[in-house]
């Protein structure tokens, strides 16, 4: 595989690639103090901070729900965002590895039956070399057995959502991803890096349900537009 790398096996900060004394660590003191959780009560669907319950004002008027829930662990902030950005564009495989340990945990709460990443386009695969998405799901998988990683769809290339304007980000057309393989029966884990609208998840966990997903729930390693509603 083109991402693996000895680097995953070296005790360095996954932020800063600092050394760290910790052998099995993931962070430096430092960067490990930067993460900053995302404490409940969360909206089930969404994963926005609330100030009270368990659903959100907006996710409260949505019928049709895609995803019976999810959960997001960090606010894209400070070491979250950092150790995405490093990874994403400059093109640092191995901290995807790193991501996907530290959700693995919270992967095998929701029981699910299979693990998936957002398709990235081909184009972006090409640019990067690597689709960080299925490193994060391959890597839950590797290490939890009960998860079985599964690739069932390709993604057309479109600007990256950072590149959007809000109202742009919250338009996505179903027709961005393309089957690829048969969806198989059984609960499905969608994970990506960072949730921001939701809009790329919620298209993709429509697009799945259309061919055939019976029951969706999603995981980020964080979550931006923060503000409580």
């Amino acid at each position: 595989m083109r991402y693996i790398s000895k680097k995953l096996f070296k005790p360095l900060c996954s932020n800063c690639q600092k050394p760290i004394s910790v052998p099995d660590g993931l962070f430096c003191e430092n960067c490990f103090l930067g993460l900053l959780p995302l404490t409940p009560p969360l909206c089930i669907y969404c994963a926005k901070p609330i100030t009270e319950g368990s659903v959100c004002g907006y996710c409260m008027l949505e019928k049709n729900q895609i995803f019976t829930g999810g959960v997001s662990i960090y606010e894209y902030a400070a070491t979250a965002a950092s150790m995405i950005k490093k990874g994403k564009y400059g093109e640092i495989p191995w901290i995807f590895q790193r991501i996907g340990i530290a959700l693995t945990d919270a992967a095998g709460k929701f029981n699910c039956d299979y693990v998936t990443g957002v398709p990235v386009s081909e184009e972006t695969y090409r640019k990067r070399g690597f689709s960080h998405t299925d490193i994060i799901s391959r890597t839950i998988s590797s290490r939890d057995d009960n998860l079985k990683f599964i690739s069932v769809a390709k993604r057309k290339h479109s600007p990256p959502q950072v590149s959007k304007n809000r109202s742009e980000r919250k338009i996505l057309p179903l027709n961005e991803f393309i089957i690829t393989s048969p969806v198989p029966e059984g609960k499905i884990l969608i994970v990506d890096d960072v949730r921001t609208t939701g809009t790329t998840l919620n298209t993709y966990g429509n697009f799945l349900k259309n061919h055939g997903a019976k029951e969706l729930f999603f995981l980020t390693f964080a979550r931006s537009n923060l503000i409580k509603r």
